[in-house]
């Protein structure tokens, strides 16, 4: 899963581009990637200006599962 890091601008790049639509602006420019994210990094490929990055627990995650 992704997430957005502060300083988003809300130019819905990332929102138009989710292949799954996990991605939603909300009031002002609030942007969440919901649950329903499958982690394919195209959100992050064309963020502008690299606001969206692996949430933390992901990358824990994938450090269990190779044995790091």
């Amino acid at each position: 899963m992704y997430r957005v890091k502060d300083g988003c601008p809300g130019c819905g790049a990332c929102t138009a581009a989710c292949p799954v639509g996990a991605i939603a602006q909300g009031p002002g420019l609030a942007v969440t990637i919901g649950s329903d994210c499958v982690s394919c990094g195209v959100c992050k490929r064309v963020c502008p200006i690299g606001l969206i990055e692996k949430s933390p627990e992901e990358d824990s995650d994938e450090k269990t599962d190779s044995g790091l």
